[in-house]
């Protein structure tokens, strides 16, 4: 399926959910109006650059935030750092992400997640799959959302 195709099924799949009763649903008013936002931006705006959308960069990106420097040196400092971590947050152009300035092979978003991955598995006393993670951790994180 080409690219204009899939941008038409997306926008016909939110025109659905918002014609099923999107308005019926109580969310506070913070969020509905993020959850507006959210639908005219895919009925207009161009998919390839959701990242850039001003209401995910509002809510779900951190960007270049001081605290990811910290982050990336806990990473850097991880034993497994060179060929696991390093390669794993290798970032993908989808969405058309920032780029991390002292990164640039990667985003304050990925890096963010792979420091939340370390410590988590840091405290669990347990590591990721090499597989896993030398595949990308972008692919991970989106293969753990479905």
């Amino acid at each position: 399926m080409d690219t204009n195709n899939l941008i038409d099924e997306l926008r016909k799949t939110i025109t659905a959910i918002v014609d099923d009763g999107l308005d019926k649903i109580i969310i506070d008013d913070a969020w509905r109006a993020n959850v507006d936002r959210l639908c005219k931006q895919v009925l207009t705006g161009n998919p390839g650059d959701f990242l850039q959308w001003d209401v995910i960069s509002r809510t779900m990106v951190v960007g270049n935030a001081d605290f990811v420097r910290d982050e990336l040196n806990f990473l850097k400092n991880l034993p497994d750092w060179k060929g696991r971590w390093e390669n794993a947050i290798a970032e993908s152009p989808v969405g058309h992400p920032t780029f991390y300035d002292d990164f640039p092979s990667s985003s304050g978003n990925l890096i963010h997640q792979a420091y939340h991955l370390a410590q988590f598995g840091k405290k669990r006393g347990w590591t990721l799959a090499q597989q896993v993670l030398s595949s990308n951790l972008a692919v991970v994180m989106e293969a753990c959302v479905d």
